[in-house]
């Protein structure tokens, strides 16, 4: 037990000597981006923004049932919820689906993975995902067709989008940037691993255990600061921000072609 903790101690520091110097990294991040401080928005300014129109959030949820593949089956459901829902259930929009790889249809779909080099539980994981971010880009729509909200958050960021629901992503976002509808995609766990090449070294880094974004961006932020990186892409843009005392970093995607015109 004794010599775990001094194996797993002595992990921690080289992870943390990976990290550099506070102003080092600081320094370093400058070079690739800018660091900018946020505000409280009042009432009145965001009753400006909103001009009386409604704010949307889209999240999915997977709950599976079964022993090992293929004998398994997974419930699907996403929710598109406006700030206008009632008891009703007006201001709500659900979109369900039911996969097993038992289901013709779908053992088709597992066959396909399959052959593409994927064993049998990576193909009906990468399946999972594919399904749940058509439903959740479907409940998006419909609730920017109906509701028309002036700001639509996503649980997540917009590349599994782009990925696997193009074409309702596509439609969607044309549909938001026409009526004026702001679309952030909020990611708290970020899995990225992008600002690695930018803001250090990622052999030296990988060496120390360091390969996610998440580590570089740990403690380098101020409560209530933002930062964001040169972007390539025109067309969308991410920001990491730090809301709170805990060290931890989020972040947003946004539409850069709607965000610069608002």
């Amino acid at each position: 037990m004794v010599s775990e903790l001094k194996e797993l101690n002595k992990f921690l520091q080289a992870r943390k000597q990976g990290w550099g110097a506070y102003e080092v990294r600081r320094r370093e991040a400058r070079k690739k981006g800018t660091f900018f401080p946020l505000r409280r928005l009042g009432r009145e300014e965001i009753q400006k923004f909103f001009k009386g129109s409604s704010l949307v959030g889209v999240d999915g949820s997977v709950g599976t049932y079964g022993a090992s593949f293929p004998y398994t089956v997974t419930f699907f459901r996403a929710l598109a919820r406006s700030t206008r829902a009632d008891n009703t259930g007006e201001g709500r929009i659900w979109t369900h689906q039911l996969f097993s790889p038992l289901l013709p249809g779908h053992q088709a779909k597992v066959e396909e993975k399959l052959k593409a080099g994927l064993d049998p539980e990576e193909a009906v994981a990468r399946l999972r995902w594919e399904t749940l971010a058509v439903l959740e880009a479907e409940a998006g729509k419909q609730a920017v067709e109906r509701e028309c909200p002036r700001l639509l958050l996503w649980d997540g960021g917009f590349a599994r989008l782009e990925t696997h629901a193009s074409l309702l992503w596509k439609s969607l976002k044309t549909r938001a940037l026409r009526q004026g509808t702001v679309i952030l995609g909020i990611t708290e766990e970020i899995a990225t691993s992008s600002l690695v090449q930018v803001l250090g070294n990622p052999e030296e880094l990988e060496e120390k255990g360091m390969i996610a974004d998440r580590e570089i961006l740990y403690g380098l932020l101020r409560p209530g600061e933002a930062f964001q990186r040169e972007e390539d892409d025109k067309k969308k843009g991410r920001v990491y921000v730090r809301f709170a005392r805990h060290p931890q970093i989020i972040a947003v995607d946004y539409l850069s072609s709607l965000c610069s015109d608002k």
